[in-house]
């Protein structure tokens, strides 16, 4: 795997002595990672003497740089050094290496080469099973062809595996430090570019709340949190979102290398059949009772899947359920990330989890305030480490019932609000009279259910939004409920008299809009309703 030439060439590179210590850093650190990786792959294979032995003194070599790492490097002192060690053999190679002089495009090239040679070599950790199956395949010393089938898929999903977490990896790597006087500034410099980018942003259907956010929706990295109070509609809420990621993707934003994206939803609230009833129902606009219907008439079931395959299918999309058990730990969602990433023929794109209070943590935590903290974190690392959003949701305390957002009626733990990245709350008006409102959708008057939606929490940007969603119920006694949430269909709607503004002017500041008349009965287009800007 690495050549005497090659394995030379790296020895030269770490007795440079560069103006520019980033490229120093940079070629050290690569140069100890493969050495490490060659060393752990190959510790239990025979491999030349000659080679073994020089990347000892590499590994000796990179060694002394680091602990000398805020000195001025000498090569005469490491020479010195060099003399009273068992490293003492290679002093003549050493002579001829160190006179090697590299200019900046030998660095960049060097520094191509080795990051292409550690990918290798992460890659190919199990390269001994490997040459064991190519062996045992061109000798056919097997007796099943089936096992051979799952034995090269299993062998080749573990390399896919190597190359994203290498990847992974290396994108935090790029950013998890800077030098304000030493370092490049590309890395970081691209990485808020990104967060500012908006052909690339998954949206999730509410207009005027993404105006909050920095892209314009949801952002990579980012941990997503949505609390609200018992039968709002937390896990309808995070359906709307992922459909929408979805409906509004833009043709033109999807990965230009035809990767299906994928769309994870792991539930441990609703079953797999309660969770397709209502996917189906969001994504078609049906109502639950056209569904029901549909479910009983054996010829019109057949269309349920085709309905939804075909809403999928322009954006190359899928949406991939997953139901976990009650108290499942942090690392069965990883279990079930890294099932899906190993296929070389997706892309991950969100992740949904319905909800936070249902999980557990990795490790035995008696206090549940301080869990649910440790649970927080692990879905924030995880966002980081895959480089997608993640979404979840929480309960609110019964504090919640009956009043207007406060951080403090989260339930159990102030450490979910302390380490997401957007907090919003929703929740039934304080009201009980003004649980529901009838408006004229399509002039055709319709009931609708009201939440109340406020963001409380927003990591970049202000936290100065609330606003009223709303859910279609009845037309008459017709059913039309179908899972959708609507953004609030006209200015017309007097706020005043779903949020006390007086009250909420206590606990944080908040730009009250102009007093406007109270119509409920308003005509709309449902095509056209959005939420009203404050």
């Amino acid at each position: 795997m690495l050549s005497e030439t090659f394995v030379n060439r790296m020895i030269s590179a770490v007795l440079i002595k560069h103006s520019n210590k980033l490229y120093e850093k940079e070629i050290v650190n690569s140069i100890r990672n493969i050495t490490n990786k060659y060393s752990e792959i190959n510790k239990e294979e025979e491999t030349s003497k000659k080679i073994s032995s020089k990347i000892d003194l590499l590994k000796y070599l990179v060694k002394y740089r680091y602990a000398n790492k805020d000195k001025d490097f000498s090569i005469e002192e490491l020479k010195s050094e060099l003399h009273i060690s068992k490293y003492s053999i290679h002093s003549n190679l050493i002579d001829d290496l160190c006179t090697m002089e590299f200019a900046d495009y030998d660095i960049k090239e060097l520094l191509e080469k080795l990051n292409k040679k550690e990918r290798v070599l992460s890659a190919l950790t199990n390269s001994k099973e490997i040459k064991q199956y190519l062996n045992d395949f061109e000798t056919e010393n097997f007796d099943d062809e089936t096992h051979m089938i799952d034995k090269f898929e299993s062998l080749i999903s573990n390399v896919n595996m190597n190359i994203i977490e290498l990847k992974k990896h290396e994108s935090i790597k790029e950013v998890e430090s800077l030098d304000l006087s030493g370092d490049n500034y590309d890395f970081v410099l691209n990485k808020i570019r990104e967060s500012y980018n908006t052909q690339d942003v998954l949206h999730v259907g509410l207009k005027d709340f993404e105006k909050n956010l920095t892209s314009g929706g949801l952002e990579n990295g980012r941990l997503y949190l949505i609390a609200g109070t018992s039968g709002v509609g937390k896990s309808m809420m995070m359906l709307n979102w992922v459909i929408n990621n979805i409906k509004y993707r833009e043709v033109s934003s999807i990965n230009l290398n035809k990767k299906k994206e994928v769309h994870l939803y792991i539930t441990a609230e609703n079953l797999i059949h309660e969770t397709l009833e209502r996917i189906y129902c969001c994504v078609t606009g049906r109502s639950k009772s056209e569904f029901d219907s549909r479910i009983n008439d054996l010829d019109k079931s057949k269309t349920i899947r085709t309905d939804i395959t075909e809403f999928l299918r322009p954006t190359n999309s899928d949406m991939v359920v997953k139901y976990i058990p009650k108290k499942s730990k942090i690392s069965k969602i990883e279990s079930i990330i890294r099932e899906i990433i190993s296929d070389p023929n997706v892309v991950l794109k969100s992740i949904y989890i319905d909800y936070l209070d249902l999980l557990s943590s990795n490790e035995a935590i008696s206090e549940r305030r301080i869990e649910l903290e440790y649970i927080t974190m692990s879905l924030k690392n995880i966002a980081v480490e895959y480089d997608v959003p993640v979404i979840t949701a929480t309960q609110l305390n019964r504090s919640g019932y009956g009043s207007l957002a406060d951080p403090k009626q989260l339930s159990e733990s102030m450490g979910k609000f302390n380490n997401s990245d957007v907090v919003v709350f929703i929740q039934t008006p304080p009201k009980e009279k003004d649980a529901r409102v009838d408006i004229m959708l399509n002039g055709i008057n319709t009931t609708c259910k009201v939440v109340l939606f406020s963001l409380l929490k927003n990591r970049s940007g202000a936290a100065l939004y609330s606003n009223i969603l709303l859910a279609p119920e009845k037309i008459g006694d017709t059913n039309i409920y179908n899972y959708r949430f609507m953004e609030n269909p006209s200015d017309d709607i007097n706020k005043d008299r779903f949020f006390n503004y007086e009250e909420l002017e206590e606990t944080r500041t908040i730009s009250k809009p102009p007093t406007i008349n109270d119509n409920t009965n308003i005509t709309i287009n449902s095509d056209n309703a959005k939420i009203s800007e404050w």
